[in-house]
């Protein structure tokens, strides 16, 4: 089993990078996942250079948790250096 954590738009408004989600998330895994993939930082970079609500427009469906295609291909682009 691998996981993947990603800050929900909520999240990224009220939380920081070093999120009690990611830490939990990460101890969960240890020793039970073969990998565990923290986007966290990725997105709160890119909060800081766009803002909060410019990167939920640009990565969120509008009042949704879920990705648009535009994030969904980065990440996969991502995961796909990864592995």
């Amino acid at each position: 089993m691998s996981l993947v954590v990603y800050p929900w738009p909520q999240t990224l408004k009220n939380d920081n990078v070093d999120s009690v989600h990611v830490k939990m998330w990460e101890e969960f895994c240890f020793n039970k996942c073969e990998y565990f993939i923290n986007f966290f930082p990725y997105f709160f970079n890119e909060k800081k250079k766009l803002s909060h609500l410019n990167v939920v427009k640009k990565f969120y469906f509008w009042n949704d948790v879920h990705f648009n295609k535009q994030v969904n291909i980065i990440l996969a682009k991502k995961l796909i250096e990864l592995f």
